[in-house]
């Protein structure tokens, strides 16, 4: 007993840690969760994308994330800066790179803003053409689209269902640009994959763009055709709307014809609008709520096809209906042609009938509304102008702001070419102070060299000529005279050149005097009088301006 005891606990603690132990899912794992039911709870998925912790996810999903919520955005009509922003991050990524099923979508994204954003059709192609090559070139998707999808999908199902669905968009974006045939062979090609796979919803939808594009090329046959081919698909995927939708359509199809005359005679012309009637009737027949979707056109269909017999009293009966419905449904009633032939029925229908009381308030609604139709392009085009002097203003300005940058941006450079120029200025003048610094350093220290030997040869020829002259004997002056000679070999000339009026006698005593002998000494050697040294020098004083003896030898 005690070991069953024990093993039941043991068995209680592991079944409680393997619950504790449950790992949870990982951001990313969240992400490609909500890519499985973001169509059926936009609110819940944008909850959930807005408090997913966007720092801890990869590049490629952080561009993920930014793409989901484009898309999750796009199911509340959200088309403002912060799509933007997201949808360029995805961009960035996405476009160019090697996940090509998320390119595909981003380039469907891209088209779909763009044209909710009134950039135009063509726009609009461009990026459905650029997501269908991707698509086509897409080979390997993430493993966890397939996981995390909402029923079971292989890999080559899901890759399929985007490929035709974006050549879909893409047929129909080529039929509102005109290009027909290229539009139908895309459609078609759409058409068969669907028919194959049994995706009623999306054959129902495209057996009526096919009817309607052939209705609009006036090949009846083939446009009964896909309708009749339409209204199986809803059929099979029991949905009443889509198959009150298709019986619209077909009667579309017989008054299109008796409005472009395509009958003969009267009688078939009668017949047409009465299969119209007939299919009308069929469509409202499938419900019995009092609100659905095509009960406002189905309504319209009757009122036209009824005032065109000129049954007038069905015709004003049922365009009452489809006014009582409309208020229903909280739709206004806004100025535009159709409501206003709602209108101009009403008032015609009541004229004929004889009730002019009716027929004079619907006149009068009709006529106003027929003013506020015809003001509407004088008004659009005075917003068009305005529209057009404010962009014209703006790429002024845009202009004239470039200029202004190309001005401001040539200033700066010439300012800062002209520091440039000045720095190099100042840095030659620098160099060469610097340089002749250098020069007159070396020049002083060569200079003292000099000095230092000069003064030392000049001490050791004083030395010489003191002892010639101490020593006495004849021809003291040339003995002397030869000592300096050999160290100032030139000095000689220098003073006949430079100061020419002095006598021998005069240049004797420079000499003498240079060399440091007083005037008594002067005058022994010389065998003169003190007195005549003294008036020679005197006379060189005056002769050479009082140039330092140095000055005159050197």
């Amino acid at each position: 007993m005690r070991i069953r005891f024990v093993l039941f606990i043991l068995l209680a603690v592991l079944v409680s840690c393997a619950k504790q132990s449950t790992v949870p899912p990982s951001q990313e794992d969240i992400l490609y969760q909500v890519e499985g039911f973001f169509i059926q709870k936009p609110d819940s998925a944008l909850q959930i994308l807005d408090t997913l912790n966007v720092d801890v996810l990869s590049e490629k999903e952080r561009a993920h994330y930014c793409l989901l919520k484009v898309k999750v955005r796009d199911q509340f009509f959200l088309y403002d800066n912060i799509t933007d922003s997201l949808l360029q991050v995805a961009e960035d990524y996405f476009i160019g790179s090697k996940e090509k099923y998320f390119e595909a979508e981003t380039c469907e994204a891209l088209s779909r803003i763009a044209f909710k954003k009134g950039k135009g059709e063509q726009v609009k192609l461009d990026w459905l053409q650029k997501a269908f090559e991707s698509i086509e070139r897409c080979h390997q998707i993430d493993d966890r689209l397939i996981r995390f999808s909402n029923k079971p999908i292989s890999k080559e199902e899901m890759l399929d269902i985007k490929k035709y669905d974006i050549q879909f968009r893409l047929g129909m974006c080529y039929l509102d640009n005109g290009y027909t045939q290229e539009g139908l062979n895309h459609i078609k090609a759409a058409e068969r994959y669907y028919a194959d796979t049994q995706h009623y919803f999306m054959q129902f939808n495209i057996e009526n763009v096919l009817g309607n594009a052939y209705l609009a090329l006036k090949e009846y046959d083939s446009c009964s055709m896909y309708f009749e081919k339409g209204l199986w698909a809803a059929k099979e995927a029991g949905n009443a709307e889509r198959i009150a939708c298709c019986h619209f359509s077909k009667s579309m199809l017989y008054r299109y014809q008796f409005d472009n005359q395509d009958y003969e005679g009267q009688k078939e012309g009668d017949s047409l609008l009465r299969k119209a009637i007939a299919e009308c009737n069929r469509g409202l027949a499938l419900y019995e709520e009092p609100m659905f979707r095509y009960k406002d056109a189905l309504y319209s269909e009757l009122s036209r096809c009824f005032y065109r017999l000129e049954q007038y009293d069905s015709c004003a009966y049922y365009a009452e209906k489809q006014m009582s419905f409309m208020d229903a449904m909280h739709f206004e009633m806004v100025p535009n042609p159709e409501n206003a032939s709602i209108l101009q029925r009403l008032y015609k229908s009541y004229e004929a009938l004889g009730n002019t009381e009716k027929a004079l308030e619907y006149a009068d609604r009709y006529v106003g509304m027929q003013q506020v139709i015809e003001e509407q392009p004088k008004a659009v085009e005075q917003v068009k102008n305005e529209y057009e002097k404010k962009l014209e203003m703006t790429q002024l300005q845009a202009k004239h702001q470039a200029k202004q940058y190309r001005l401001y941006l040539m200033l700066a450079f010439l300012l800062a070419a002209l520091l440039l120029v000045l720095w190099l200025a100042f840095r030659y003048r620098k160099n060469k102070e610097i340089e002749a610094l250098k020069h007159e350093e070396a020049y002083r220290k060569l200079q003292s060299e000099f000095d230092a030997a000069s003064q030392q040869a000049h001490q050791a020829l004083h030395q010489r000529v003191m002892a010639i002259y101490q020593s006495g004997g004849e021809r003291t002056m040339e003995r002397i005279m030869a000592e300096f000679m050999a160290i100032y070999p030139k000095a000689t000339d220098k003073l006949a050149s430079t100061y020419p009026g002095l006598s021998d006698s005069e240049r004797n005593i420079v000499v003498l005097s240079f060399l440091g002998f007083r005037m008594k000494e002067e005058a022994d050697i010389l065998n003169l009088s003190p007195n005549t040294v003294e008036k020679y020098r005197s006379n060189i004083r005056k002769k050479t301006n009082n140039d330092p003896i140095s000055n005159l030898i050197r």
